[in-house]
C-alpha cells in the first residue's frame, strides 16, 4: 500500500468565482441576453439570431474564438476525432459553410482577426446540411478583405507557470490579403512555448502501514512549436466557390525524468535519470473544396482532404540498482500516419407545394 504526498506540478490556473442566481429551466430558456455596454441589440429572424460586430466591442475581442466565447448560451464543440469527414464536424460555420478541415474548429476561430468577422449568426435546429446533429451553429460571416490593405493582427501572450517560476510565451500574426476582385488568401503563424516542471514525494507503507520506502520524482517538460496556415477563398463567378487550407505543425519537446527511491533509514535503493527528446514531429494537413451550384435549389460539392503527422522519440535512462546494478537503457520510436478523404454531395431543395 502506498501514501502519496505531492508538492508541484505544472501550471495551475487561479480563477474568480461567479456568484450566480438559482433561476427555473424555464426563467433561463426566455431570459433575453445580456446587453453589453455598446448598446448594440442582437437581432433574432425565423430561428436565427444575429449578433453585429458591434455587440463584443466592450469585450475587445483579439480573434474570432474571443467573439463566439460571448455568444449567450452557446458553447463551441470541436466534434469528434475520427477517421473520415462526416462524423468529425464541430457546430461552427464560416461564411455559412463548414470548414475543410479536421483541425479543431475553436484553433480556426483563434486565426480568424476580430476585425474581419461582420457579424455572428446562432441558429437554432440542424436545417443546415454542412454540419448536421447540432441543437445550436454560430455562423461566422466575415467581411470581404479590401483590395487597398487590411490590417495585420498581432496577439503576444504570457503566461506565469507557478513551481516551475517560468514564463511560457506564445506570438501570433495574421494577415489577409485581397487577390483581385473575386479572390483572397489568410495567413496566421504562432509560435507557442509551454514549458513546465514537476516535483513529487511518495512515502510507501506495505498493508500493516508500516514505512518501507520514500520516492521522489523530478520531471522537466519542454515544447516550442511553429504552427503556419492559410487559407484560400476564390469565387470566380455566382455559381462556383473553391476554398483551400493547408496548415504546417512542427514542435521540438523534450521531457526529463529523475527518479530517486531510498529505505526508511535513507540508504539509497535505486534510481533512474535521463529523459525523452521528440526531435521530428510535424503534422501537414490540405483541404480544398469546390463547389457548383446547377440551380438555387441544387448544388453540388466535392471535398479532398489529406492529413500527415510523424513521431520520433528517443529514450536514454541511467538506471542503478543497489548495490552495485548500473545499466543505460535506450529506446527509439517513430510513429507515422495520415489519412486521405475523398467526398462528393449534392444538395436539393425541394420546392413546397401550396
Amino acid at each position: 500500500m502506498a501514501s502519496a504526498h505531492h508538492f508541484g506540478g505544472f501550471a495551475r490556473a487561479s480563477s474568480w468565482a461567479a456568484l450566480c442566481v438559482a433561476l427555473s429551466p424555464a426563467a433561463i430558456a426566455q431570459q433575453a441576453p445580456t446587453l453589453p455596454s455598446s448598446g448594440v441589440a442582437p437581432k433574432t429572424n425565423e430561428g436565427v439570431q444575429t449578433f453585429d460586430a458591434g455587440f463584443f466591442s466592450t469585450y475587445n475581442p483579439v480573434t474570432a474564438a474571443d467573439m463566439v466565447a460571448r455568444v449567450p448560451g452557446f458553447e463551441v464543440r470541436d466534434g469528434d476525432d475520427r477517421r473520415g469527414f462526416g462524423a468529425t464536424a464541430g457546430n461552427i460555420l464560416v461564411n455559412g459553410e463548414r470548414p475543410s478541415s479536421k483541425t479543431n474548429v475553436s484553433e480556426q476561430l483563434k486565426r480568424i482577426p476580430a476585425d474581419m468577422v461582420m457579424r455572428l449568426e446562432l441558429i437554432s435546429g440542424s436545417a443546415n446540411s454542412e454540419v448536421s446533429g447540432q441543437s445550436q451553429l454560430v455562423n461566422v460571416v466575415l467581411k470581404k478583405a479590401q483590395a487597398n490593405g487590411n490590417p495585420t493582427t498581432f496577439v503576444a501572450g504570457l503566461r506565469y507557470l507557478q513551481y516551475a517560476e517560468r514564463l511560457a510565451w506564445t506570438l501570433q500574426a495574421s494577415h489577409t490579403f485581397a487577390l483581385g476582385d473575386t479572390a483572397e488568401l489568410a495567413i496566421d503563424l504562432q509560435t507557442p512555448n509551454v514549458r513546465g516542471r514537476s516535483i513529487n514525494f511518495e512515502a510507501v507503507r506495505n498493508a500493516s502501514g508500516a514505512l518501507t520506502a520514500y520516492r521522489t520524482q523530478y520531471g522537466q517538460g519542454n515544447n516550442i512549436g511553429l504552427q503556419g496556415a492559410a487559407a484560400l477563398k476564390w469565387r470566380p463567378d455566382a455559381q462556383n466557390s473553391v476554398n483551400v487550407n493547408l496548415q504546417y505543425v512542427t514542435t521540438w519537446n523534450s521531457l526529463g525524468n529523475n527518479s530517486i527511491e531510498r529505505s526508511p533509514d535513507g540508504a539509497l535503493r535505486s534510481f533512474l535519470a535521463g529523459g525523452s527528446e521528440f526531435d521530428d514531429n510535424y503534422t501537414t494537413e490540405l483541404g480544398a473544396d469546390w463547389e457548383h451550384r446547377f440551380s438555387p435549389n441544387f448544388s453540388t460539392k466535392l471535398i479532398g482532404l489529406y492529413t500527415s503527422n510523424n513521431v520520433e522519440q528517443s529514450d536514454v535512462f541511467d538506471t542503478y540498482t543497489a548495490p552495485a546494478t548500473f545499466l543505460t537503457r535506450t529506446q527509439l520510436r517513430a510513429t507515422n500516419g495520415g489519412e486521405r478523404v475523398a467526398r462528393l454531395t449534392s444538395t436539393w431543395a425541394a420546392r413546397s407545394r401550396r
